[in-house]
């Protein structure tokens, strides 16, 4: 280990990771396995390694630290089961990042964690996740969504400017303003006979999508602002 004013350096196999402030770039580090002796990464520990490519994470990991992949050439990541958040940045800008492998256990995914992974098309959450943070998603590939039961909190522009045409709810999160953007032609189904709950701008969209409630639950759904957002309400059979 080596220490500085601004820096620290921990020695892996063949690597010296510096951790330090985020206009560093690591030019050369195209690939990483962080063994299973690590707990915790730091804040900009990866940010803008363009070349970086494949990150194996380590199997204890508790924390990762704001930012600390933002800006790499990451394809895809499989997150451990011991990880209970994503923060703030995570893997912001990571424009190649195809597949994300959530483990049961996360339960929160923090500001712009995904933001501008334009890449990222389809995605799956673990039932244990309760709150999807602020431009969470903001701008990324992703064309279907799948909410789990148990999210409370899907956070202002949390998929917004996303290509969004199916978007699956199973239980009554908060929606927060500018959350979703729906496609052309849209499918959204909601499962909770009672409506989430929703503002006047948790929507955008040209006001063509379709939306999906349980049978008996139309009138309940009319009654507020989901009306405005859809061309038409539906009871699913």
């Amino acid at each position: 280990n080596g220490k500085g004013d601004n820096w620290w350096c921990v020695l892996f196999p063949n690597y010296c990771l510096i951790e330090t402030n985020k206009d560093t770039e690591y030019i050369e580090l195209a690939s990483v396995t962080i063994p299973n002796s690590v707990i915790s990464i730091g804040e900009y520990a990866f940010y803008n390694c363009p070349q970086l490519s494949s990150v194996i994470l380590s199997e204890n990991l508790k924390t990762i630290g704001e930012s600390a992949f933002s800006d790499c050439n990451i394809s895809r990541i499989k997150l451990p089961k011991t990880l209970k958040s994503i923060r703030k940045g995570t893997f912001f800008r990571c424009e190649n990042l195809m597949s994300v492998e959530f483990s049961e256990g996360i339960q929160n995914i923090g500001e712009s964690a995904f933001e501008y992974c334009s890449n990222l098309t389809n995605i799956t959450f673990p039932n244990t996740l309760t709150d999807i943070g602020s431009h969470a998603f903001w701008d990324s590939g992703l064309i279907s969504v799948i909410i789990p039961d148990n999210v409370k909190y899907i956070q202002h522009g949390a998929f917004n400017n996303c290509p969004l045409n199916k978007v699956t709810i199973y239980g009554r999160p908060s929606i927060q303003d500018a959350a979703i953007s729906l496609s052309e032609g849209a499918d959204v189904y909601c499962y909770s006979p009672t409506p989430p709950k929703i503002t006047d701008i948790s929507f955008s969209g040209d006001g063509s999508a379709i939306l999906y409630v349980p049978k008996g639950s139309k009138n309940e759904y009319e009654i507020g602002y989901w009306k405005y957002y859809f061309s038409e309400i539906k009871e699913m059979d």
